[in-house]
């Protein structure tokens, strides 16, 4: 890719709209020869995200210096997506690199606190805290970049706020603390549920439905280790109706989520098989706990 120049106090529209072009070019490329590798969340939108996030701050353009910020810091990110995309980011980039991309982004939220850059740069600290399981930091740029209203990956700060507590948890509950792990697992359905409630219109509420769905499942492992059955029940019936919403849901607005699905690489092929497939394994978990 051809090395392009920076936004100066007089830009050149054809130069930055050739460079937008040829960069959306290449990751939607990468996207469709990668798609079957893609996951939810995180990684499945990381690709996404820096095409809007360039579009987003091209059509913002107020202050020269700020986009140049952005630019090098947006390039120092980029050119590390793979290691960023990956579980093992600490196993294929040191402290010191991971810093490194970080401080461009930390750089432009000191400067612009109210600007567009601000709002994509605390999303995309975000996305490197989670990556290196800083997961209380993911949490305070992700809560940032949610709460921004005209912010267009709004909905998807919201979703990983969400996912990030539900890997708090997890940890939680790999490590037998069980009461810690519902603690985070409850404050994941809490945010879970605010996607339908604050992002009506966005692609991602089937997602949010199996995470709720999830959530409750995992709840009930815990409650069920800490001998506490008919929370565990409660729980599970909690997670049977998220369920039935991810069902009923795929059934109202198929033809808008594989038009959404198709766009964002989503990695739930069908909503509807994984809201009956979630319906049978609590069936099956509340009839051992009734024996």
């Amino acid at each position: 890719m051809a090395k392009k120049k920076k936004i100066t106090n007089n830009p050149q529209q054809e130069e930055k709209h050739d460079f937008f072009i040829e960069i959306s070019h290449t990751i939607f490329t990468y996207i469709e020869n990668h798609r079957k590798h893609f996951i939810i969340g995180l990684s499945g939108f990381l690709l996404l995200i820096v095409v809007v996030s360039l579009l987003y701050v091209f059509k913002s353009q107020k202050d020269a210096e700020i986009s140049n910020l952005f630019f090098d810091a947006n390039t120092n990110f980029t050119s590390h997506i793979e290691e960023i995309r990956s579980d093992k980011i600490r196993g294929t980039l040191t402290d010191t690199e991971i810093n490194q991309i970080k401080k461009g982004f930390i750089n432009i939220i000191d400067k612009s606190e109210s600007r567009p850059e601000s709002h994509l740069s605390h999303y995309n600290l975000g996305i490197i805290s989670f990556s290196s399981q800083n997961f209380d930091e993911a949490v305070i740029h992700f809560n940032k970049a949610s709460q921004q209203s005209s912010f267009p990956l709004a909905f998807l700060a919201q979703y990983n706020k969400a996912q990030t507590f539900f890997n708090k948890g997890y940890l939680l509950q790999k490590d037998n603390n069980f009461d810690g792990a519902n603690k985070e697992y409850q404050d994941a359905y809490k945010y879970f549920s605010e996607i339908e409630k604050e992002f009506p219109d966005s692609p991602i509420i089937p997602l949010s439905y199996r995470g709720r769905g999830l959530v409750k499942e995992y709840m009930a492992k815990c409650y069920t280790a800490l001998n506490q059955r008919n929370n565990a029940k409660k729980a599970l019936e909690e997670g049977k109706e998220d369920y039935k919403k991810l069902i009923n849901y795929s059934n109202k607005e198929k033809d808008s989520f594989n038009a959404t699905n198709e766009l964002s690489a989503f990695a739930m092929t069908d909503p509807k098989q994984e809201g009956e497939i979630g319906l049978r394994r609590i069936e099956i978990k509340l009839q051992n706990l009734s024996k």
